[in-house]
């Protein structure tokens, strides 16, 4: 589609969402592929299409990333990203299936990493267990 510049047409919006962020995609026959597609409009927004008919539109391309993270695949992701000019960082994540947050706004890197912490579960113990958790219960490496 040509852009709003090249004589196309202003993007509509989205149609309503059927299917939220934590059904994940079926896959067919038990296997197979599941398709997305990421839309990129003009103004910055986007629109992430699935195979399964839902629709969503997303304000930030982090945002966006982090819905298809949790449509496609379980776990925990997170998306930083920096307008190389200095504007500091925006970050958004999604946990185990559910629904992106975000935008947060970060000033530097330090706020940056503590959010992550924050939201990996880190805070207050720094590698002790080689990044992996049982039942949410800090490992100990000591006696």
């Amino acid at each position: 589609m040509a852009s709003i510049l090249q004589g196309g047409k202003r993007p509509t919006a989205p149609a309503p969402r059927t299917a939220p962020a934590d059904e994940h995609m079926p896959m067919q026959d038990g296997g197979g592929e599941a398709t997305s597609h990421l839309i990129s409009h003009g103004d910055g927004t986007h629109t992430t299409q699935h195979k399964d008919g839902s629709e969503t539109h997303h304000e930030h391309i982090g945002h966006a990333l982090m819905h298809l993270g949790a449509k496609h695949e379980g776990g925990m992701h997170h998306h930083t990203h920096h307008d190389g000019m200095g504007g500091g960082y925006t970050t958004h994540h999604a946990a185990h299936g559910g629904e992106p947050e975000g935008p947060h706004e970060h000033e530097n890197l330090d706020s940056v990493r503590d959010g992550m912490s924050q939201f990996f579960g880190e805070e207050g113990r720094e590698g002790s267990s080689g990044g992996k958790q049982s039942d949410g219960e800090s490992e100990k490496d000591y006696e």
